[in-house]
C-alpha cells in the first residue's frame, strides 16, 4: 500500500487506506485507530517537495495519521486557513505574522520549527560589494515590506552595524526572483535560497550567510490553532513526529535519491541541478530541527526583534505564545 496523491486544490493526502483494497497487513493496520490532521502549507518548488517526500516515505502512515495538505499560493495563506478553521497547523512555511497575530489575540500558537537556520545568503554581481557591511547606501531585493525576506535583511544589517536606513529595500517578489534580480543587475544585492550557491553569475557576500550570521532566527516555526490543540492534541502529536521524523531522514546520508525523486514529481523539474544544490546544502548546513519544540531563547529572540522592528509592542512570555504538548507528545513516537 502506498500515500495516494488526490488532485484538487486541497492537494494530497497522505498516510491514508483505501478501504476497498486492503487485504492481509493492510487490513491490519486500517483496523487500529487512525488519526487526521489538516497543515496548511505554501506550495512553492522546497514546500511541496517535502510533503511529496513524506507521502513518499510514508512517515504518517506508520503513525496511523493521514494527513491532508491544505495548499496555499500567498505568503499569510497558512495563517489565514488555520484562523479560518480550514487547516489545523502549519508544519513548514515560514511566516512572520505569527506572533504579531497571537499578540493581538488570534487563537494560534507556536508548536515547534521545520528549519530552525535561515536558509538564505546574501548574493551579488558587483565586484566592488564584498561585506555585508559595504551594503550602506546600495540597493537591497528582498520581498514584500515586513516580510520574512526584509525583517531578516534587517536583522542581518542591525547585526553587523549597518544603518538600515542608508540601505534602499526594493520589493522584488520571492526567493527564486530575487537572486534572478540580483543576477540581471536589476539591485545591487539580495536575499535569496542555497539554489544561487553553485552559479557563477553571482556570490555570497562575506559575513552574509544568514544560517551563520543570525542562526538564533528560526526561520520556520510551526504554528497551529487553538481549536485544533484543544480538539486532536494526539493527531497534532503524531503529525510533529512525523515531520521530525522527516527532517532526520532528509538531514540523513541516504535521502538524495528519494528527495530529488519526491522533487521531480512535486515540481516536474527538467533537471536536478537546483535540487542537488539544495540537498547538498541541507546535508552541509544541517538547517533543520531534529528534536521537536521550540526553546524559550528562540522565542525570545523573535519577540525580541519584532518589537525592535514595530512588528509587536511587546514580548509575551512564553506560555502565552508556545504550546508545548505536541511537542512532549511526539517524543513519545520518536526514538
Amino acid at each position: 500500500m502506498t500515500d495516494d496523491l488526490l488532485p484538487g486544490r486541497r492537494g494530497f493526502l497522505i498516510g491514508a487506506a483505501s478501504a476497498g483494497l486492503l487485504s492481509g497487513p493492510a487490513f491490519a493496520l486500517a483496523r487500529q485507530p487512525r488519526f487526521t490532521v489538516k497543515v496548511a502549507s505554501n506550495q512553492g518548488v522546497e514546500n511541496s517537495s517535502l510533503q511529496q517526500l513524506m507521502a513518499d516515505r510514508g512517515f504518517a502512515r506508520a503513525l496511523s495519521l493521514d494527513v491532508q495538505i491544505v495548499e496555499s499560493k500567498t505568503i499569510n495563506g497558512p495563517m489565514d486557513a488555520i484562523l479560518a478553521g480550514e487547516a489545523d497547523i502549519c508544519m513548514v512555511s515560514g511566516f512572520v505574522g505569527v506572533l504579531p497575530a497571537i499578540e493581538q489575540g488570534r487563537e494560534m500558537r507556536l508548536v515547534g520549527a521545520a528549519m530552525n537556520l535561515p536558509a538564505l545568503a546574501v548574493y551579488t554581481r558587483d565586484t566592488a560589494i564584498r561585506r555585508v557591511e559595504d551594503l550602506a547606501g546600495r540597493t537591497f531585493g528582498v520581498g514584500g515590506m515586513n516580510g520574512l525576506l526584509h525583517v531578516l535583511a534587517l536583522a542581518l544589517l542591525r547585526k553587523k552595524g549597518v544603518d538600515t536606513s542608508s540601505v534602499k529595500f526594493v520589493n522584488v517578489g520571492s526567493n527564486a526572483q530575487v537572486l534572478e534580480a540580483v543576477a540581471a543587475g536589476k539591485v545591487d544585492a539580495g536575499l535569496s535560497g542555497p539554489a544561487g550557491l553553485t552559479l557563477s553569475s553571482v556570490r555570497v557576500l562575506d559575513g552574509g550567510r544568514l544560517w551563520e550570521a543570525v542562526p538564533e532566527y528560526t526561520y520556520q516555526p510551526a504554528y497551529a490553532s487553538v481549536r485544533a490543540l484543544k480538539e486532536k492534541p494526539e493527531a497534532l502529536a503524531r503529525c510533529v513526529a512525523a515531520y521530525t521524523r522527516l527532517y532526520r531522514y532528509m538531514s540523513g546520508p541516504s535521502s538524495k535519491a528519494a528527495y530529488l525523486a519526491a522533487r521531480h514529481k512535486a515540481a516536474n523539474e527538467p533537471t536536478s541541478a537546483e535540487g542537488e544544490s539544495v540537498w547538498n546544502f541541507i546535508r552541509t548546513v544541517q538547517p533543520y530541527a531534529l528534536q521537536p519544540g521550540l526553546t524559550p531563547q528562540r522565542v525570545a529572540y523573535l519577540q525580541e526583534l519584532n518589537v525592535a522592528l514595530g512588528l509587536q509592542k511587546q514580548v509575551l512570555p512564553y506560555d502565552r505564545v508556545v504550546d508545548t504538548a505536541p511537542a512532549r507528545g511526539a517524543k513519545t513516537f520518536l526514538t
